[in-house]
């Protein structure tokens, strides 16, 4: 490791990779590559393992920006959602989510179990395989200004996913928690556990959303509006942090409401806020990249962590792409869906790595060290693969469904049609 930087302060060091990040990804950008990984690919070479810019001080930041940064896109995903399309969507989709998140648990908890000869360590990541990271899907989407079937499609299979997963992950930590320590708690309130939590962060998010569009449609200043709007996702998130609820979850219900009950300058506004949010986000992607390569993981875990990584991307990834195809012939789903909506789901960030710590300190905690180093150095490892893919994939499917740009795209057909009839608009 070549450190390049000692003892700056922090302040300094912050706006250094704030700004080496933006000069990095818009030259990654000119050369095809997604901007979500070229911040994560910055990430990676300004963190411990090369450059050393990114150290210990600014990654302990990283929980406080991961929630506000996840906060902030759950909002903006539920905020493009309407419910028209939710009730149109749901009948056709909701087979190939369970199909797509269900099919890599299995998928995955086979290969592991087959591999290790240990229901643990199976059992844990079959439950973070269903995950989809929202926010490097979202980004590419918004990136690239896609529209279509297929993008609404991805935008409402990443909350359900992602639900799934909490739910998945909450249930396998419980039967892992009656082979370890069957005294632990009842069974009963084992099981109950994730449902609380998924229900009470839907109630948080939708409390919210009901008061703030009743707010919102008094406020005819948009300087006003918009801190507010912020304000009010800051405390949302501030609050799920507190009570242990799902931020993600909170924040997304509560642009579901806003963006379906609230003023019609609800969208408009929102895609403002967001861009007052955007540094926050390029930070979160690049503390991502930083710390997602553990340096003690790669010399104690060796093959065996690098072995069974290799078995997660493979039952995850088949999972997530076959699952998504034979599934999506059940329904009136549009060609493009099936052939490239399974390319979308590669991702795997956020969600499944902030999951993956939780069950970490929980072993930790029960005294299972091992098996908590080896369910981050699988994610970890797993994470690496499928945000260097993941991004591609997407790109590449949006492009082939013909999904990106959709209004520049119609803009230059209706120009074309304007000079071939002889008329000047």
């Amino acid at each position: 490791m070549l450190q390049l930087v000692i003892d700056l302060p922090l302040l300094l060091v912050v706006s250094l990779v704030v700004v080496l990040t933006v000069i990095s990804a818009e030259i990654q950008h000119r050369l095809g590559i997604p901007q979500v990984l070229g911040f994560i690919l910055t990430g990676i070479v300004l963190g411990p393992l090369f450059l050393g810019l990114i150290d210990e001080r600014l990654l302990a930041l990283s929980p406080v920006v991961t929630a506000v940064a996840l906060g902030f896109i759950g909002y903006n995903i539920g905020n493009e959602l309407k419910f028209s399309k939710i009730r149109q969507q749901s009948r056709n989709l909701i087979p190939i989510i369970l199909a797509e998140s269900l099919g890599s648990a299995l998928l995955v908890f086979s290969l592991v179990f087959f591999w290790l000869r240990d229901p643990i360590p199976a059992i844990l990541l079959a439950g973070l395989a269903s995950a989809t990271a929202p926010a490097a899907t979202a980004d590419v989407i918004w990136e690239f200004k896609s529209r279509g079937p297929v993008t609404d499609a991805v935008m409402f299979t990443l909350i359900i996913d992602d639900v799934i997963a909490i739910i998945l992950t909450s249930i396998t930590m419980s039967i892992v928690l009656l082979f370890l320590v069957p005294v632990v708690l009842p069974l009963s309130l084992l099981v109950a556990a994730p449902v609380i939590e998924i229900s009470m962060s839907l109630v948080l998010g939708a409390g919210v959303g009901v008061l703030l569009t009743f707010v919102l449609k008094r406020v005819d200043d948009h300087g006003r509006y918009i801190l507010l709007l912020v304000s009010v996702i800051l405390l949302v998130i501030g609050i799920a942090e507190f009570l242990h609820f799902s931020s993600l979850l909170s924040c997304m219900i509560l642009g579901i409401v806003v963006g379906n009950r609230g003023p019609k300058e609800a969208q408009e506004l929102s895609h403002e806020a967001e861009k007052i949010t955007s540094p926050v986000i390029l930070l979160f992607f690049v503390l991502f990249g930083a710390g997602m390569i553990d340096p003690a993981v790669i010399t104690i875990g060796g093959i065996f962590i690098v072995t069974t990584s290799i078995l997660y991307v493979i039952g995850r990834g088949l999972a997530k792409y076959l699952g998504t195809r034979l599934a999506a012939n059940i329904g009136d789903n549009p060609p493009t869906v099936k052939r490239y909506l399974g390319l979308c789901l590669f991702s795997q960030a956020g969600v499944a790595v902030g999951l993956s710590v939780v069950i970490a300190d929980r072993l930790n905690q029960l005294g299972f060290p091992n098996y908590a180093f080896l369910i981050v150095g699988v994610i970890g490892i797993s994470t690496l693969v499928f945000q260097i893919f993941g991004p591609l994939a997407l790109k590449f499917a949006i492009h082939r469904a013909s999904e990106t740009n959709n209004n520049c795209d119609q803009n230059l057909m209706d120009q074309n049609t304007a000079g071939k009839n002889g008329t000047l608009n």
